[in-house]
């Protein structure tokens, strides 16, 4: 696997032109369409079914684990042999039949990576003072007026912003996507009132 995907992605650096009518928001936007559509739910086990090994710390392949193993010519390699890769969680069905893929959230485009995939989250993310159906900001931080979205509750010292979807944290560009919906979003409806 990662042999094929270095000899398929490999791009030498004459090779690379700039493109002057796309920019990296295109991928963006994919992706940010992608979690509208999508949210595979990862196995609650990240340990061997037959051992018990750390998944992150074996090359075994054994359920749930299914590591990518890393070419001895691989230029990046290191001391690893594999990198850790987890299966899925499987959907439950009755006889027991084919594996099949899950999906957590809705398969529509929805905004539900806006306004939440769950009536739970919907409401932790809607501004319930507000009869105008607007969305939830940060009391305690603003950007120039911008809203930040509201912190997770929680009891560790770092604060991650309570997002429509669980991706949200990780990766920048997504949550500086999710914060411009929240005040465009919420100035359309002010506009609109």
């Amino acid at each position: 696997v990662r042999s094929v995907s270095q000899e398929v992605l490999y791009t030498h650096n004459e090779n690379i032109s700039l493109d002057m009518s796309l920019s990296h928001l295109l991928v963006e936007w994919g992706q940010w369409i992608d979690h509208d559509l999508t949210l595979t739910p990862q196995s609650p086990s990240t340990a061997t079914f037959k051992t018990g090994a750390d998944c992150t710390r074996t090359c075994s392949r054994d359920t749930p684990c299914f590591p990518i193993q890393i070419p001895l010519s691989d230029p990046r390699m290191g001391t690893q042999s594999c990198m850790p890769f987890f299966r899925s969680a499987p959907s439950c069905t009755f006889p027991l039949g084919r594996r099949e893929q899950l999906n957590a959230i809705t398969a529509f485009v929805d905004a539900s990576m806006v306004y939440g995939s769950s009536d739970g989250l919907a409401t932790a993310l809607r501004n319930l003072s507000s009869p105008l159906g607007l969305l939830a900001v940060n009391q305690f931080h603003s950007d120039k007026g911008f809203g930040f979205m509201p912190f997770l509750t929680r009891t560790q010292p770092n604060l991650d912003p309570c997002g429509p979807r669980e991706r949200i944290n990780p990766i920048p560009l997504p949550e500086a996507t999710q914060r411009l919906n929240i005040s465009m979003g919420n100035r359309s409806f002010c506009f609109q009132a």
